[in-house]
């Protein structure tokens, strides 16, 4: 009866962490989405005092990174297994991280304020090359590259709220703002055909999207997704699968939307979750980075390559 009962409690409990009981939108309980493996819990593979950010998967190397803060921006960590990660020496001050089309790791710098480039070896990140740099950013945050080798990364003002941008760099080096009406830009991804630019804000507490054109330039701006909920944890980073559904962090926990903008599912997170990659050997796993700890999800679907 005993081992019962304990059984009992512990499905509760792993249903009110992945299920998200208590989190509504427009009235009805969100469900867990299918594209999670079914069976497939929550794995804390990492943990500390820092706080965790910008997964990413080096496909090549088989090699999990990630970022980790305290007071500032501490070095890239790299992944070794269960408990255990060691620092990349070379990396302080990286926040926001994207595996590029080329296999280098791509990096935005907050402390220094510029986009990195990276080469990945088996042994980690080497031989940083920056791609563009300016005096005048305030605190370059993430990033992410299309298939024609431009980038877009947010910069966010976090204090006043008034000078927060997104910026455009082509693959000549060609820095330009190409969005200034935002409060705080901080995830950023693009659709698997390159078309679309999602932008999540921080303050608003909404998920914004974007037409890009060829130049660069965007267009359309309109509210993609924003779930009336009672969690007030901001939006962070993101990711998208190889069927074009969107992973975005925020609001308690994991949103899944298709691209049209419809929820599909909510996984819900204990700590506040900021920022989300696939990755593992089949590339079907989700690594997804918290406030002190990192956990790790299996799926039934793939990420965008």
């Amino acid at each position: 009866m005993k081992l019962y009962l304990v059984m009992m409690i512990c499905l509760f409990f792993i249903g009110h962490i992945l299920f998200g009981e208590d989190v509504l939108v427009n009235g009805t309980k969100t469900v867990l989405p299918k594209t999670v493996k079914e069976g497939a819990v929550l794995v804390e593979i990492f943990s500390s005092k820092s706080f965790f950010e910008a997964p990413v998967w080096d496909v090549k190397h088989q090699q999990l990174y990630f970022t980790g803060y305290k007071d500032k921006y501490d070095r890239v960590k790299k992944f070794i297994k269960v408990g255990d990660a060691s620092d990349v020496e070379n990396t302080k001050g990286v926040g926001g991280t994207f595996l590029g089309i080329n296999g280098n790791l791509l990096a935005v710098n907050c402390i220094i304020p510029e986009v990195l480039s990276y080469e990945l070896t088996p042994e980690g990140p080497v031989k940083k090359k920056v791609l563009a740099s300016d005096k005048n950013w305030l605190n370059p945050n993430d990033l992410c590259q299309l298939k024609n080798g431009s980038i877009y990364f947010t910069d966010p003002d976090f204090k006043q709220k008034k000078r927060s941008a997104v910026y455009h760099l082509s693959k000549k080096g060609v820095v330009a703002k190409v969005i200034s009406t935002m409060s705080i830009p901080n995830g950023i991804i693009a659709s698997r055909d390159g078309k679309t630019l999602y932008v999540s804000d921080s303050h608003l507490k909404e998920w914004k999207s974007f037409l890009i054109m060829e130049d660069g330039k965007l267009k359309n701006e309109k509210v993609f997704f924003k779930p009336k909920t009672k969690s007030k944890r901001s939006p962070d980073g993101m990711t998208i699968d190889a069927k074009g559904n969107l992973y975005f962090t925020g609001l308690g926990g994991l949103w899944v939307v298709t691209p049209l903008g419809k929820a599909i599912g909510f996984i819900k997170v204990p700590e506040f979750c900021s920022n989300v990659a696939f990755g593992g050997k089949d590339f079907n796993e989700l690594t997804i980075t918290c406030g002190k700890k990192v956990y790790r999800l299996s799926m039934n679907v793939k990420g965008n390559r």
